[in-house]
């Protein structure tokens, strides 16, 4: 008999336990330039844009986000709320990347900006970016091709296998006529050649590229901008391998 009462006692604080619900989060919050169409991965994620972008994304990773729920995401510019929107999660996950975005096609207004992410009235997430009129370099990109009139890449990417051409698409905002120095480095150090001098005026794009009819040697390649003697930008560097 005392055996039969404490079997039923444990049965009994089993199911006495309290169910506790699962907490919405933000994981994380990435701005940047795009996004992919079918995987909201960010595009040029930065967290200073110049006043010449149209429009800036704001990547959201939800963590417990139940299918059905929604959230607020709220824009704010210099601490005056702008506008909101709501995001309801109708994909198959409850971690799922979510996206809101602020566009003006004249620019977007120079300043410190900021969004929340709200559940069930509690700011949950929060994240900040600056828009400058400063002169700005977006983050140069690699390629193995790039058009002459368009600048569309051919090959992008930060390892490359038996070429005998590197381009850097450097694209650039803010400028006022602007003498600036391209220089091309191989394993960190400045590759000796003919000094490249273009203007940066306003905003625009220049393609440069280094070649080796027998193929570039192996090693790591990189470019920094000058501007009277000075480093204004320093590009990450990319593998060559043969």
């Amino acid at each position: 008999m005392r055996l039969r009462v404490l079997l039923v006692t444990f049965v009994l604080l089993l199911f006495a336990v309290p169910a506790f619900a699962q907490d919405t989060d933000v994981d994380d919050i990435i701005f940047a330039r795009d996004i992919q169409l079918n995987t909201v991965e960010p595009i040029q994620a930065a967290d200073v844009f110049p006043t010449t972008e149209t429009r800036v994304y704001a990547i959201i990773d939800m963590e417990d986000f139940e299918i059905g729920d929604e959230v607020e995401i709220v824009w704010y510019l210099d601490d005056e709320r702008l506008d909101s929107v709501f995001l309801t999660n109708n994909m198959d996950s409850e971690d799922p990347r979510i996206w809101s975005s602020w566009g003006a096609p004249d620019g977007i207004e120079e300043g410190d900006w900021m969004i929340e992410v709200i559940y069930d009235d509690d700011v949950i997430g929060d994240a900040e970016f600056e828009v400058t009129d400063d002169d700005y370099v977006y983050p140069i990109i690699f390629a193995e091709g790039c058009g002459r009139s368009t600048g569309i890449l051919y090959g992008q990417g930060s390892e490359f296998e038996d070429i005998e051409y590197l381009y850097a698409y450097v694209e650039f905002a803010n400028f006022s006529s602007d003498d600036i120095e391209v220089v091309w480095q191989y394993n960190g150090d400045d590759i000796d050649m003919n000094e490249i001098v273009v203007e940066f005026d306003d905003s625009d794009w220049y393609c440069f590229w280094i070649q080796n009819p027998d193929g570039l040697v192996e090693g790591d390649y990189s470019m920094r901008l000058l501007e009277d003697g000075d480093e204004i930008f320093q590009s990450d560097e990319v593998e060559v391998e043969n």
